[in-house]
């Protein structure tokens, strides 16, 4: 992400767009229940609440929310918080799961404070080098070839999910023996149940946990399907 040069100092403006990939399309907890949307965010902590974003004048109206106490931000549903919205914060509905709202906040950060986004997708990373390094993986995109063994539902042995969502568990990443277990939106788990077992396909993935609390088995958040099936593709 490259920015403008600016010809006046102060503060820049960022789309909502570029907000995203600094880190703030957050979950924080919430009341609302409904369909699930993983995704990763870089910790940060807003010192003010951001501005109301306005609502288009074209289109669907957008679901929109405000907190109505000071909240923590999670990553991910009961990960580790990496931030603080204050009350009254202006966020938009990106999606809802099991009691989790993932938001996006418009707002304004000095251009000393923020620098082009390096966060590439990787390829070659091995789970060996992912369980070794935890803290330089975790939060990181990769491209994995993995080979579907089946879809799953999450159960309390399984604590780094919310119990019930969907999940492939697959191995790899080839052509390494081991397993993955990579976390589905409801439709994505239908698309993957079409596909038939021990089909090979290449995942792009966002780094959940570098293993489980009983086995070595990396967590992954699904992004897209790079190369495999189409039918498959989220």
């Amino acid at each position: 992400m490259s920015y403008a040069p600016q010809s006046s100092p102060g503060p820049s403006r960022l789309p909502a767009c570029a907000l995203t990939a600094l880190g703030l399309s957050w979950l924080i907890a919430g009341p609302l229940a409904a369909q699930n949307a993983p995704a990763t965010a870089a910790a940060a902590t807003t010192s003010a609440a951001a501005p109301a974003v306005p609502a288009a004048e074209d289109g669907p109206q957008v679901d929109r929310v405000k907190t109505v106490k000071e909240a923590p931000v999670h990553a991910t549903p009961e990960g580790a918080p990496v931030g603080t919205l204050r009350t009254g914060t202006a966020a938009r509905v990106l999606g809802r799961v099991d009691g989790w709202t993932r938001v996006q906040i418009e707002g304004w950060v000095r251009d000393a404070d923020v620098r082009p986004d390096s966060g590439t997708t990787l390829t070659g990373v091995t789970a060996a080098e992912v369980r070794a390094e935890p803290d330089q993986y975790v939060g990181r995109t990769v491209d994995w070839r993995l080979q579907l063994i089946s879809v799953q539902i999450a159960d309390d042995l399984r604590s780094e999910m919310i119990n019930g969502q969907p999940y492939l568990l697959a191995r790899g990443p080839l052509p390494e023996a081991g397993f993955v277990y990579v976390t589905l939106t409801k439709a994505q788990a239908d698309q993957m149940r079409a596909l038939p077992p021990l089909q090979e396909l290449v995942l792009r993935v966002t780094i959940r946990a570098a293993r489980t609390r009983y086995l070595e088995t990396p967590l992954v958040d699904l992004v897209s399907v790079i190369a495999g099936d189409k039918a498959a593709r989220p």
